[in-house]
């Protein structure tokens, strides 16, 4: 290829590149103007609840069964038939004290009182008898004693003394055996010790009854015990009733089954002497007046039974300047997570001050507009970006009461 044919080849390639040039210039210019793609948002979604500072009410929670308050066996103190028998004496029967339960056939008891009544009367005869022969004694000894050897003679036989005492004595006794017949007859009429249910009967009119054979067996119906057990370290937070102080109020919830969990006032009276042998916790006794509402209180229609099973709410005090949280809040560690004002996170420390069935009480720390995160981060970093979002699902659980019957 010679020297000019070389030559027009470069020429046309120049040309070329500047012709590209402009026209790529050209596109540049006149071209439509195109703004940047937006930025996906990477923060994570959160659900959060509001939560105060408040002085939170805080309670031991035990468990235990409901027993009778009071218990007896009814048996005579006296033997007969019996001729009448209440209607209130079938199980499940109420009573109220002093209300007859069932009569004895009386008839042998009246005339066992005649007859000592009978007896009193001679009894009384030789005392007054008697009486006057001391008088006579008396007389004669004040016109013989001069003519008498003192020394020889027992002036205590002369009067009468031994002879007065024994009809005094046999005076009293016949008092004595009116007090007894008529102690005796008054217990053909058995009644009621106590307010009471029964809950077993064993008695039918006609029947002959001996003392010591069971009439019924009856249980108190103004208040109810329940026997509950708790950790042996909680009990410093257990107000026991002293002097003439009241023990603590407690709350006794029954798990009815269909949803409904009523709840009865109760108080603490006492603290056994021993452990429970199985766990080796402390045994607290909880009394609740009027479980079975027989004074028909309004807003009550649930009675508490014995035998029940059912926990119980003991008041412990009050802390303040805490924070009520779900327990689901509560994250590994003892820390929580909080959004600001400024929605990011914040990993804070909590010191757990009593931890409840389904929320914790913790120390408030903190800061006007915190929200605390209720739901899970796969990770969780301080000051990362989030959106909060309010979460229902514990906003009761945070306030809510339970329902008091």
């Amino acid at each position: 290829m010679n020297k000019k044919s070389v030559f027009g080849t470069i020429i046309v390639i120049l040309l070329i590149i500047v012709l590209s040039g402009c026209l790529s210039l050209l596109l540049i210019w006149t071209g439509p103007e195109t703004t940047p793609e937006d930025k996906v948002s990477s923060a994570k979604i959160v659900q959060t609840i509001p939560v105060e500072s408040q002085t939170c009410s805080i309670s031991v929670s035990a468990f235990g069964s409901v027993v009778p308050s009071r218990k007896v066996i009814i048996k005579p103190q006296v033997k007969g038939q019996v001729i009448w028998q209440s209607e209130s004496i079938t199980i499940g029967g109420y009573v109220k004290k002093g209300d007859e339960l069932v009569r004895i056939d009386p008839n042998d008891y009246d005339l066992a009182i005649t007859e000592v009544q009978s007896n009193f009367e001679q009894a009384r005869f030789e005392w007054e008898v008697e009486n006057g022969r001391q008088v006579i004694a008396e007389h004669e000894w004040n016109e013989l004693q001069s003519d008498l050897d003192m020394e020889e003679v027992n002036k205590s036989l002369v009067l009468r003394k031994p002879h007065l005492r024994r009809a005094e004595a046999l005076m009293e006794k016949a008092k004595n055996d009116i007090k007894i017949a008529e102690l005796d007859l008054s217990r053909t009429v058995i009644t009621a010790p106590f307010n009471a249910m029964v809950i077993e009967e064993s008695v039918e009119v006609g029947q002959l009854l001996d003392t010591g054979s069971d009439i019924c067996e009856l249980v108190g119906t103004d208040e109810f015990w329940i026997q509950v057990t708790i950790p042996f370290s909680q009990l410093q937070w257990v107000r026991f009733p002293e002097n003439g102080q009241p023990g603590a109020e407690t709350q006794v919830i029954l798990d009815t089954g269909n949803g409904e969990s009523p709840v009865w006032k109760g108080r603490v009276i006492r603290l056994l002497g021993d452990l429970d042998p199985l766990g080796r916790m402390a045994r607290l006794v909880v009394s609740v007046t009027d479980p079975l509402n027989l004074s028909r209180k309004p807003g009550s229609k649930f009675p508490l039974l014995l035998g029940s099973y059912v926990e119980v709410k003991i008041d412990a005090g009050q802390l303040e300047n805490t924070l009520r949280i779900p327990r689901a809040a509560l994250k590994e560690g003892n820390q929580i997570w909080v959004v600001g004002d400024n929605q990011l996170l914040k990993i804070l420390s909590a010191t757990v001050l009593w931890p409840e069935k389904e929320t914790v009480l913790i120390s408030n720390n903190l800061e006007e507009g915190d929200q605390l995160i209720v739901s899970d981060l796969q990770v969780a970093l301080p000051g990362m970006e989030v959106v909060p979002q309010p979460a229902a699902t514990y906003s009761e659980l945070v306030t809510g009461t339970p329902r008091e019957n």
